[in-house]
């Protein structure tokens, strides 16, 4: 039998086989007509635009150049990734960051019907100082591009959604715009320039009417839709505490009531006011919550105390859940203990019996039924790998945490782990859709102009 005289309904299932193969795919696709449709499905499931440091020309009008082209390729696209992005150019003169509306993004964004995951992840490199790069609001979006995420989100059944690096975003009309999401990750969205609130709103809320994205559909049902996962850290406390005001509200189209997996990153004290806000009103369908305390920000930041007598995160989680005692469904409870290899001495573990004793008999009371593990990794951020691991110190450590948590330990749940990390930024590293270690579909990166089909 000849390709040509295949079934459509095995040529289908030839191309679903090798859906996670990019390179067979586009083989097929240009080897034989009839397996272009099915192949080109897959190909173009999944888009990441990397944009280049020092930018001439938008990176993605290539690809909508495509789309422009072949507008059916639109139906296919369910995952956008868009990394290291500033709305402007490099001005190769001044030798300076320009901001200019972006007019390629908004006409991309309209020929997605079937999105189903976006990131939007900031150039946070623009400039040597962060705090130089926010002052300039490179890592803004203009209202018109603002206006074009929400009108895109309105006309998508978004489930997933992630942002970092995005500065003075009105993250709060997300609970306006995507009953149908499930996944909302945030990180470093707070600015140190920030817009007033009303300001920032009005600006986009004024694009928004202008051009009558209120008037569009949204997809299923009309009934308020019910947000599962929630990450953000303490560089995106004030955002958050937007989208969780926003989300409270009679018109509001996505509740966190019922809120399933919250994690947390950061130290800051300030933190605890919005997190405990969450928890609280998720209390009776919260099952899965980390809070990732990063110790090293809290010993630079707070460097004229010594941080053996610094008080642990633990007590703030400890009135947390104390709130939510009896209400809850929490299975599983993680803790990261960050501390360097070198300075590992006794008297920096005493800390813990000003918080053990009031959080082991915590968890195993009669409020938390549901709880099987209590796991506290311990992090080595400067472990070097090449040198030798002193096997006494990590047996005097586990047994001096494991006596400090009787009560945990004797039932059965308690779980002390090592990790070695060389970030800064905690065992627990924040999730982003950003990080995915296989690139598949359409990828264009840093130094490219061209789509380049995986």
């Amino acid at each position: 039998m000849s390709l040509a005289t295949l079934p459509l309904e095995i040529i289908d299932i030839i191309i679903d086989d090798i859906h996670d193969q990019p390179l067979s795919l586009k083989s097929c696709a240009l080897t034989f007509r009839n397996f272009r449709p099915q192949a080109q499905k897959h190909l173009f499931a999944t888009i990441r635009i990397i944009f280049p440091y020092k930018s001439t020309r938008h990176a993605g009008q290539a690809l909508l150049d495509v789309f422009v082209n072949h507008p059916e390729l639109g139906n296919y696209v369910q995952n956008l990734y868009l990394k290291d992005y500033f709305e402007g150019v490099w001005d190769t003169d001044k030798q300076i960051f320009c901001r200019v509306t972006d007019e390629v993004l908004p006409r991309l964004f309209k020929h997605f019907c079937s999105l189903k995951r976006f990131s939007l992840d900031g150039a946070v490199a623009l400039t040597r100082s962060r705090m130089l790069t926010d002052s300039a609001y490179l890592n803004d979006l203009s209202p018109p591009l603002t206006s074009a995420l929400f009108q895109m989100f309105r006309a998508n059944q978004v489930a997933e959604i992630s942002f970092e690096y995005i500065m003075n975003f009105p993250l709060g009309y997300i609970a306006m715009t995507c009953p149908r999401l499930k996944t909302l990750s945030i990180a470093n969205m707070d600015s140190f320039s920030p817009l007033d609130d009303d300001i920032m709103y009005d600006l986009a809320l004024d694009i928004v009417d202008r051009e009558g994205s209120h008037k569009l559909p949204i997809k299923g049902a009309t009934a308020t839709g019910q947000l599962e996962v929630l990450h953000f850290d303490d560089a995106s406390q004030s955002t958050i505490k937007k989208f969780y005001e926003y989300s409270v509200l009679p018109s509001s189209r996505l509740t966190l009531s019922r809120l399933r997996n919250l994690v947390l990153h950061g130290h800051r004290q300030t933190m605890r006011d919005i997190a405990g806000a969450i928890i609280t009103s998720a209390a009776s369908s919260l099952e899965h919550f980390l809070w990732d305390h990063n110790f090293y920000l809290v010993f630079f930041a707070q460097s004229d105390r010594p941080w053996n007598h610094y008080t642990p995160p633990n007590s703030t989680v400890s009135e947390v859940l104390t709130a939510i005692r009896a209400h809850n469904n929490l299975e599983e409870l993680v803790l990261v203990l960050s501390c360097e290899f070198a300075d590992m001495e006794i008297h920096q573990w005493d800390e813990v019996g000003e918080w053990a004793a009031e959080f082991d008999s915590l968890l195993t009371s009669q409020g938390f039924g549901r709880l099987h593990r209590v796991a506290i990794f311990v992090d080595l951020s400067d472990h070097e790998p090449e040198n030798p691991l002193p096997v006494d110190d990590f047996v005097f450590v586990t047994e001096r945490l494991e006596a400090q948590l009787p009560l945990l330990r004797d039932a059965g749940i308690l779980s002390i782990q090592w990790a070695f990390n060389e970030h800064l930024q905690g065992t627990l590293e924040f999730p982003g859709v950003m990080d995915q270690e296989a690139a598949e579909g359409v990828v264009i990166r840093r130094d490219s102009q061209e789509p380049i089909w995986y």
